[in-house]
């Protein structure tokens, strides 16, 4: 049986935390000429319970909501554990343009973290 090599062209980058409690973390990824951008995976975590909903946005720079997903208390819990939304055909953005992934900000004093995967 044949095995596959490791895939090498896969980036990431990182968002450590939000700049303020409260305050959405947002990652530009930036495209190219020719260049299709594909999100692979996000992952997110808060530093505690979420005291008010927030949302993962993936957006055009045109601010073109793509894909947004809700975080509601109820769905997030007591618990801070990170959270991933993998997409595994990819999720791609327009031809040449750039992919905009946001972890919304909340009402409250939870710091974010975002991770995006992308090739």
């Amino acid at each position: 049986m044949a095995v596959n090599p490791p895939r090498t062209d896969f980036k990431v980058t990182n968002i450590y935390h939000h700049p303020a409690a409260g305050v959405a973390a947002t990652k530009t990824i930036t495209g190219g000429t020719g260049k299709v951008m594909v999100v692979d995976q996000i992952i997110w975590s808060f530093d505690r319970a979420l005291a008010a909903a927030s949302s993962v946005l993936i957006e055009s720079p045109a601010a073109t909501t793509l894909f947004k997903i809700d975080l509601s208390i109820a769905a997030v819990g007591s618990s801070p554990a990170p959270c991933s939304l993998e997409f595994p055909k990819g999720f791609n953005g327009a031809l040449g343009a750039d992919v905009v992934v946001t972890l919304g900000g909340t009402a409250g004093a939870e710091v974010g973290k975002l991770n995006v995967l992308y090739h």
